[in-house]
């Protein structure tokens, strides 16, 4: 604690029942938080990580609780916090009207529990700012007060205390107003959203800001003029625009260092060599993505051996798009990544797909069905899905399919065969 907030603590003569009750207090927040954001994970955040907005598929509260910090030892981070809070407050409630005369020893376990958690939620912040890319709100309320909690560890420590007695009638008072206040707040929280259906959220994009983006069924994504989705059986399609029309999106400034987008391992269609290097940026779950995936393979096929052409998952709805692309990172330790893109792009359905549904795509591409499901379960590479779509969010884009052609973005109107292999040639002889 700054020395100046020392001074003034000292200053001012604060009984230690005081501190007592304020370490009392704030426990009992920090364990309200911790239910209510308990309530939330078993909703799913299904509305919000507050449980209080509109319902959205897009949840960073989310995200984080099922990462691998959203847990420790196999246990939820929520449980924990549960636990942490209630032995502050059985803590509180020693120290305090139920056994004062041995305050002396139940105060040191509280400093020391207390500053445990103040690394832990102190190591749990660093993880979602540094690893994860996304914040837990409700988490960071649970943070803030354990730090209020260790700033009065400290002030407690520093303070002379001039009485170390007070008024037991006043202390059960105290105690007894503020157990009740979080019994009914509790009890109020529980009855609330136990009787809220919980909303099954449609998967709604980003946004859409390109010109030519409309919506359908899954929401805003750029459309592919003159491309529709497959159909069992029907032809591949070709829309082809004349050389004059094609065009770089003017919306999205160019990314100088490109190569830096792309991961060790990445897998890639076309020539290793290959000075161009093209980027389309696709949602597993995105109907346009499909319907552009086969003029992307058709370019391929022609310009292959002059372009490297990577297809990055961009995280655009994280309730239906996180699994199924862990499950392209999963088949891609066996080299399956775009047979299993395949698989997913021909089943693909407004709600995602189940693991039992990927399992099936894994063992139909050649995969170990069991040895597949046991990696999926794991989710290693959520964090770095996170990361990844935040670090394409902060290019500017804002929907799916994105292509991208050494570090510039196609225009909407310009994402057909005739358009790209054209900007392809172009790119090759500059």
């Amino acid at each position: 604690m700054p020395s100046s907030t020392s001074t003034l603590v000292s200053r001012f003569s604060v009984s230690r029942p005081l501190f007592d009750r304020l370490h009392f207090a704030l426990a009992v927040v920090g364990l309200l938080v911790v239910v209510h954001l308990s309530i939330m994970v078993d909703r799913g955040f299904d509305r919000g990580c507050f449980g209080f907005s509109e319902p959205t598929a897009t949840v960073e509260c989310e995200i984080v609780t099922t990462s691998d910090a959203g847990s420790f030892i196999g246990v939820s981070n929520s449980t924990w916090g549960l636990v942490y809070y209630g032995i502050l407050v059985l803590l509180g409630l020693l120290a305090g009207p139920l056994d004062p005369r041995r305050a002396a020893l139940w105060r040191p376990a509280r400093v020391a529990l207390v500053t445990f958690g103040l690394l832990y939620s102190g190591w749990l912040v660093y993880v979602q700012a540094t690893e994860i890319g996304a914040f837990c709100k409700l988490c960071l309320m649970s943070a803030g007060i354990t730090l209020l909690l260790f700033m009065l560890v400290v002030a407690e420590a520093r303070s002379s205390s001039a009485s170390s007695t007070s008024s037991s009638k006043m202390d059960s008072r105290f105690y007894g107003a503020i157990a009740l206040a979080a019994v009914v707040l509790v009890v109020a929280d529980l009855s609330y959203f136990s009787g809220l259906d919980v909303v099954e959220a449609q998967p709604q994009a980003v946004t859409a800001t390109a010109p030519g983006a409309a919506a359908d069924a899954q929401g805003f994504e750029p459309v592919i003029p003159g491309a529709t989705a497959p159909q069992p059986g029907a032809a591949t399609p070709q829309p082809v625009a004349a050389a004059g029309e094609c065009a770089w999106d003017p919306t999205i400034p160019s990314v100088t260092d490109y190569q830096a987008l792309v991961q060790l391992g990445d897998p890639y269609l076309g020539s290793e060599s290959a000075k161009v290097v093209v980027m389309e940026f696709i949602d597993p779950n995105c109907s346009h993505c499909r319907s552009m995936h086969p003029i992307m393979k058709r370019v391929v096929e022609t310009h292959g051996t002059v372009a490297k052409v990577y297809m990055v998952p961009f995280m655009l709805w994280p309730e239906v798009s996180l699994l199924p692309i862990e499950a392209l990172y999963v088949a891609a330790q066996d080299g399956k990544y775009y047979e299993m893109l395949e698989q997913q792009f021909a089943a693909q359905g407004p709600n995602g797909y189940t693991p039992a549904q990927l399992r099936q795509m894994a063992e139909a591409i050649g995969l170990d069905g069991a040895k597949f499901e046991e990696r999926l379960a794991r989710g290693l590479n959520r964090q770095a899905i996170v990361q990844r779509r935040m670090q394409i969010s902060q290019l500017g884009v804002r929907g799916t399919p994105s292509v991208m052609i050494n570090g510039r973005f196609v225009a909407t109107e310009s994402k057909t065969i005739a358009c790209l292999r054209q900007m392809i040639d172009e790119a090759a002889a500059g």
